[in-house]
């Protein structure tokens, strides 16, 4: 799938961002290396993230999570460019008549003493944030993996790996055209839990019903799909529910930083 202008713009502004959060670099690469890949931990995580890695994350199921925190992230570096703009005034007098996107006393009270407070705060959190999504994950893979032994499928080991192992949407979308299966609708493709889990599920029913000797069309694939009906509305419920908490508590830490900034 080829990468749109707007996919190009973001991922290099997020390579910016990533540059200088080595953390978040660092679950970019655990998110979008190989099933069973070791990292070095004794190289800069971004000096190992290529350019589709990083498109790969902000496509897939974690691109909410990821957005989220370089959104924070960019706002804290406006702040406190815009706190150096305001305060030298000799050598920033062109821009003096502007009108400033933050408060002014966000200006006054936050920075400069607790911008390095907050951003590690917000690296706290994030990693909090970042493990829970992790849980989430296998929390709904093995509801899904429950779900269709309930329903009589019989799934092998490796079917079983299929759906708990993180695939890339590059990877994903791929399998899909190799086996010439068209692509389930879904809202987003794969940049939500519930569209990639969607997808990979239908990956792994496709391959009992082929290994099993049973038809194996895209509609029979749906046929299974509809009765996992219920539970993938669960899924995107909580994924929802667990975003907003998120996204609440990013906003109780930095105010209106994050509305203040047009991301």
């Amino acid at each position: 799938m080829a990468a749109s202008s707007t996919d190009h713009f973001l991922s290099t502004y997020a390579r910016v961002i990533f540059s200088e959060w080595q953390a978040l670099a660092r679950w970019a690469m655990e998110y979008t290396a190989a099933p069973n890949t070791s990292l070095d931990e004794s190289v800069a995580p971004f000096s190992l993230l290529s350019q589709t890695q990083i498109e790969d994350t902000l496509r897939g199921p974690l691109s909410a999570f990821f957005q989220q925190k370089l959104t924070a992230f960019a706002g804290l570096q406006r702040m406190q460019l815009e706190h150096n703009i305001q305060n030298e005034p000799f050598k920033w007098t062109k821009y003096n008549s502007r009108q400033s996107e933050f408060p002014a006393q966000w200006l006054d009270q936050v920075l400069p003493n607790h911008v390095q407070e907050l951003q590690q705060q917000l690296n706290e959190m994030a990693q909090q944030h970042y493990q829970q999504w992790q849980a989430f994950h296998q929390e709904w893979t093995e509801a899904i993996i429950q779900e269709l032994k309930a329903l009589g499928h019989v799934l092998t080991d490796m079917e079983i790996q299929d759906v708990r192992d993180i695939e890339v949407p590059s990877r994903l979308i791929n399998r899909f055209t190799e086996l010439n299966l068209p692509l389930p609708k879904t809202k987003k493709l794969t940049a939500t839990w519930h569209s990639y889990l969607t997808l990979r599920t239908s990956l792994v029913i496709h391959s009992e019903l082929s290994r099993t000797q049973k038809s194996n069309t895209f509609t029979e694939v749906e046929k299974v799909m509809k009765n996992l009906k219920n539970i993938f509305a669960s899924l995107e419920k909580a994924e929802n529910q667990l975003y907003t908490g998120q996204n609440n508590e990013i906003q109780h830490l930095l105010g209106g930083l994050m509305t203040a900034n047009n991301y």
